[in-house]
């Protein structure tokens, strides 16, 4: 089950010209290996070995190969930042694979002004567009490209700071807080400028969870003062190159919709929970001014049937897809711990579906 690929559906979705002739699919990222499952299954394609996955030379072209075989109407390159974090916690691996790697809660790598200047700081000579050039020379017909950034605004300060250095340093030292948000931005924006000199962009994604389950990870106000701005920045620049926005952040945002829609003017919002704001919820809500993307919820994904999981998907696409706006795609990325049969499950259903 495939059908053509066709970025002008993905880009009415996200511009809201109203319904399209399928509902698209979208995803932040997937674990590879459900796109060898994907590819398998849609192209009959062999799976790839660790290594083959992480050379660039087997890695670009499977990269394409599953997003075109697997319905979506983008291809979607990475872009590292470059940024490093040497306080992760890692714990062992649900999914079997080694270890997993957090944020730290206690402390970072910058604790203060002698340690922000000692941080090794990326710079532009140090990012790598192998996937964006291989993705931009090798693109099917009628597929667009849509870069994954990295990493965002909130998501590195927390990271090299730590949450609870992050909360205390903004009453504590609010100036060097300020020059991480700095150094931070200038790199981000400057990496997505030069990357627009790399290859063809047609929207620009970036993850940046700034909620939790029942809040904003800081105060709306920190937010707006040392994170939307950046966002807003960043969005002013994809736009002024003709390009999209979508903006990929978990939790509760309520209290920054507003922002998000009115004064950020990103494109689309993508990640839902059903236990914060379930994807239907939302599309009511905020779906006259800003695409939805994404929703079938994680716990289903994980550990429903393929039945249960498929009817899940069908209610998710009769609620939200209708007048358009919409695409399909999970709550927040494929890991590595949910079900490829549901995962593909979800894809056919996507692929089938019609607006009546």
């Amino acid at each position: 089950m495939t059908r053509p690929p066709d970025f002008d559906r993905l880009r009415n979705t996200l511009l809201r010209k109203g319904p399209t002739d399928g509902v698209p699919l979208y995803e932040l990222g997937l674990h590879p290996i459900h796109m060898d499952a994907a590819r398998a299954h849609f192209a009959g394609l062999p799976p790839l070995t660790e290594a083959q996955w992480s050379d660039p030379a087997t890695r670009c072209p499977a990269i394409v190969e599953f997003w075109k075989c697997a319905g979506y109407d983008y291809v979607r390159p990475a872009l590292p930042l470059g940024f490093t974090n040497r306080s992760t916690t890692s714990i062992a691996d649900t999914g079997g694979e080694g270890d997993r790697e957090w944020a730290p809660e206690h402390g970072g790598d910058i604790t203060d002004r002698e340690s922000f200047e000692a941080y090794d700081w990326p710079t532009l000579e140090s990012l790598d567009f192998t996937e964006l050039r291989h993705c931009s020379e090798n693109l099917p017909d009628g597929m667009g490209i849509v870069l994954a950034v990295g990493g965002g605004f909130l998501e590195w300060a927390m990271g090299l700071l730590g949450f609870e250095g992050y909360c205390m340093m903004l009453f504590q030292d609010p100036e060097l807080i300020r020059d991480v948000h700095a150094r931070i931005g200038e790199h981000i924006l400057a990496s997505v400028e030069a990357a627009f000199g790399q290859g063809r962009i047609d929207a620009v994604m970036i993850g940046d969870d700034m909620g939790f389950r029942s809040s904003t990870m800081v105060a709306p106000e920190t937010l707006r003062e040392h994170v939307l701005s950046w966002h807003t920045r960043l969005v002013d620049l994809v736009h002024g190159h003709g390009a999209l926005f979508v903006l990929h952040s978990c939790g509760q945002l309520e209290a920054i919709m507003d922002d998000l829609i009115d004064t950020v003017k990103i494109d689309g919002k993508h990640s839902y929970e059903n236990n914060i704001t379930p994807v239907w919820e939302a599309k009511r809500r905020w779906g006259d001014r800003v695409a939805i993307l994404g929703g079938v919820d994680m716990d289903i994904l994980c550990r429903s049937s393929v039945d249960e999981c498929r009817a899940a998907v069908r209610d998710v696409l009769a609620r939200c897809a209708p007048g358009g706006g919409y695409a399909l795609g999970s709550g927040n990325t494929v890991a590595n711990y949910v079900s490829s049969a549901n995962y593909l499950a979800m894809v056919e259903e996507g692929l089938a579906w019609r607006n009546p």
